[in-house]
């Protein structure tokens, strides 16, 4: 990322550190919001009939706002079909009208739209994932519409700037596996779990069906994260959610009406094995040891699910605490010009994100 601030604007910033006291940093007085952080998140899953991104509890599956993210809000066009973390920012897929958006992701919500990401030509963006690894954003993408690149998986910098892409056939879902160290991509047409590399390179098959007495249309994919098992969506008969293990053999399959989209094991430590997931009959949530069918939402369309984590801005590295440590992190970053410290989304590192960061250190987060 560009940084376009002198390192002498950098130094006065470090010198406006060392004239604050702890007594001017705002405290928590416990009637705000939970902005921890770390777990529990909240998850974001996209309502399609409401044309919006709902804020849900992560541990029981309420739906705690509707209107997290109304597109009608912000006057955006199109359906939305995946929204992410990606640090600060939340990027969302619209593939009816061939965009991706980018927002901060702010405890204070509807959170500002910081504009759309530069893709070049695209046509049907589907899912999406963040990879920490790399700080590479991938997205699943189909058509060719005013010369579109046709069954791709696109990838991006944090700065929303394409970096590469690579063949994927009909791509629904992409999943970063860091135990096996890979992508896994649902392919739709083969009925197919794909496994790729971080750069883009063939590796085989996960999942191999039929369709008939295994999954088709595969969907969102998500993990168990008690035994590591992959969860999927299938979203044509035999509808439903399957689980599969390391090794792509299928452990068990629990049928669904509709057609199901968007899958999130919740977190509860009560009830292991509870599951969020969506279809174009609503939102439910499904116990895989008793088989029970719990419906949140019913007669709406739903679509993915992600989690999502709201930053205390001025909590610069993320120790739950307000301090000069936070302070002396950014400045690092600031110089550096890396892109966690584009707090303002513009894509350069600029005088604007310090007094942005300014603002919220003073104001105790």
């Amino acid at each position: 990322m560009t940084n376009r601030t002198s390192r002498g604007v950098a130094g006065l910033a470090i010198g406006a550190a060392m004239c604050l006291c702890p007594a001017a940093l705002a405290q928590d007085d416990g009637d705000g919001p939970d902005i921890r952080n770390h777990e529990p998140f909240n998850l974001m899953v996209v309502n399609h009939t409401r044309r919006s991104v709902a804020l849900v509890n992560s541990v029981i599956g309420y739906v705690m706002d509707d209107n997290f993210m109304p597109f009608s809000h912000y006057g955006l066009a199109g359906t939305p079909f995946d929204a992410i973390n990606v640090l600060r920012q939340i990027w969302v897929s619209v593939p009816d009208t061939r965009k991706i958006y980018r927002f901060a992701a702010d405890i204070n919500y509807p959170p500002p739209l910081y504009g759309e990401v530069q893709t070049g030509p695209i046509d049907q963006v589907r899912g999406m994932e963040y990879v920490p690894d790399n700080d590479t954003i991938y997205v699943c993408h189909s058509g060719t519409s005013f010369s579109a690149p046709g069954d791709r998986i696109l990838m991006f910098d944090l700065t929303g700037q394409p970096v590469g892409s690579f063949a994927a056939t009909n791509p629904m879902d992409i999943m970063w596996s860091p135990d096996r160290g890979e992508l896994l991509v649902s392919n739709a047409t083969n009925n197919a779990i794909e496994r790729f590399s971080l750069d883009g390179l063939y590796l085989g098959r996960l999942v191999e069906s039929d369709g008939i007495s295994g999954i088709d249309r595969p969907m969102q994919m998500g993990v168990n994260h008690h035994t590591g098992e992959a969860i999927v969506c299938g979203a044509s008969a035999p509808a439903g959610i399957y689980y599969y293990d390391f090794d792509g053999e299928q452990l068990a399959f629990y049928p669904q009406a509709g057609q199901p989209m968007g899958i999130m094991e919740l977190a509860s430590e009560i009830y292991h094995g509870l599951l969020l997931f969506s279809s174009n009959l609503g939102l439910f949530t499904f116990w895989t040891d008793t088989d029970q069918l719990f419906t949140i939402r019913t007669g709406e369309s739903w679509g993915f699910a992600n989690k999502v984590q709201f930053f205390c801005w001025a909590d610069y590295d993320r120790s739950d605490f307000v301090d000069t440590d936070d302070f002396t992190a950014f400045v690092i970053d600031f110089e550096l010009g890396v892109p966690q410290a584009d707090f303002d989304g513009s894509g350069f590192v600029d005088i604007d994100d310090y007094i942005f960061f300014i603002e919220r250190f003073i104001e105790g987060c």
